[in-house]
């Protein structure tokens, strides 16, 4: 099954490479300067992911009103930037208890993620969003921490959230999503559940190799169920859609058997003629 951390990485580095470029561009004429006093804005989180529709100028800027909260949110950046997370971990707690910004909940949630903490940080990106909720960057950083947090159902209501704000942007997280909540479901033996999950990540994202493999591991389990309690009608009915995912290896045997065992019904003994002479069939 597809790694959630290294999925994340290869989106969230596609993000950080765009926002490198963002900020190598010369500033405008109203940005403010590094040392800036309180009452400025902050200093701005990049996000590679803008909406088209957007300025870059009004989005992530807030307003001090503490002077020490500015302070130790500056400070706190720059713990983090050189890799000391927990210590900037302490100066961000510090900053949200003199004035709560949400930027603050943003780079306490990257902290906590790459300290490999999950639940927090999902807490606080969650807190994040419901300031900024139109953040992609940061809504795929959600989306990706829920998946290591084995809530599949979260990531996929999050990476559902990014397809409606940017498309194709959120469709891979969403694909992860499904897939991880399908292998959960094939853990328990929910198999009908299981193929519902993965034919919901073959629509998001096409024929992936992972998706079709669930698919017929999902159906397998269902056709061993159904043969094992009697149902040979059902049973013949799953053999019928392992052929049209293409799960193809051994069906030949499983067609006729299940065909036999259901009576032979005359209303598929045409469909099921043509399927026996397909050459791939094995």
């Amino acid at each position: 099954m597809r790694n959630p951390s290294v999925f994340c990485l290869i989106v969230l580095s596609l993000m950080v490479s765009a926002s490198e470029t963002i900020a190598s561009l010369p500033p405008s004429q109203d940005t403010a300067p590094a040392d800036s006093n309180v009452g400025q804005p902050a200093i701005k989180r990049p996000s590679a992911a803008r909406d088209p529709d957007q300025s870059s100028d009004n989005r992530l800027v807030s307003s001090w009103k503490d002077a020490d909260a500015q302070v130790a949110f500056e400070g706190a950046r720059r713990l983090q930037d050189r890799g000391l997370y927990e210590q900037a971990l302490e100066r961000f707690q510090s900053c949200l208890e003199k004035e709560p910004q949400a930027e603050t909940h943003y780079y306490m949630g990257e902290c906590l993620d790459v300290l490999e903490r999950p639940e927090l940080a999902a807490d606080h990106l969650s807190r994040y969003l419901e300031k900024v909720p139109s953040d992609a960057e940061a809504v795929t950083r959600l989306g990706c921490v829920q998946l290591k947090c084995n809530r599949p159902d979260d990531a996929i209501k999050t990476f559902s959230s990014l397809v409606r704000l940017h498309g194709d942007l959120g469709r891979s997280g969403l694909r992860s999503a499904y897939i991880q909540k399908g292998e959960a479901d094939l853990a328990t033996k929910n198999y009908r559940q299981a193929e519902q999950d993965f034919a919901a990540a073959l629509e998001v994202g096409g024929t992936d190799s992972e998706s079709q493999d669930g698919m017929g591991r999902s159906l397998r389990g269902q056709l061993e169920e159904q043969e094992a309690r009697g149902a040979f009608q059902d049973a013949f009915q799953t053999a019928l859609r392992l052929y049209e995912y293409g799960r193809l290896d051994g069906l030949r045997s499983v067609l006729d058997r299940t065909f036999r065992a259901a009576g032979q019904p005359s209303a598929y003994n045409e469909r099921l003629q043509s399927i026996l002479k397909d050459p791939q069939l094995k």
